[in-house]
């Protein structure tokens, strides 16, 4: 695990652990963690945010990420609802649907 240092301020202290692969595996500042998880693309499949404290780590935040053949982001999915994207045929976000009821253009 590397540390980097901020100065003083102890707050933005942050350390990173990462594998053979030019990837971080986990994620540390202050009093919160971050571990990632990566398909066979090298492409982040899900993050989870965790809050530090004495009593442990407790679940803060969690995303998990579908991509296209293209490497775009087709599904993202979180505890709280889901996100679905289409792209244009240059790559470019043309349309959002958020769990399966709004759409944004």
């Amino acid at each position: 695990m590397a540390d980097v240092d901020f100065g003083a301020d102890t707050s933005a202290c942050a350390s990173f652990e990462s594998g053979a692969a030019p990837r971080v595996w986990k994620k540390e500042a202050g009093r919160e963690r971050c571990s990632y998880l990566y398909d066979k693309g090298d492409r982040i499949a899900s993050a989870e945010l965790y809050a530090v404290n004495a009593n442990g780590m407790a679940l803060k935040n969690r995303v998990s990420l579908k991509y296209g053949a293209r490497g775009e982001v087709l599904e993202e999915y979180t505890p709280t609802g889901w996100l679905t994207h289409v792209y244009d045929e240059l790559g470019n976000r043309a349309q959002t649907t958020i769990s399966g009821e709004r759409t944004v253009d």
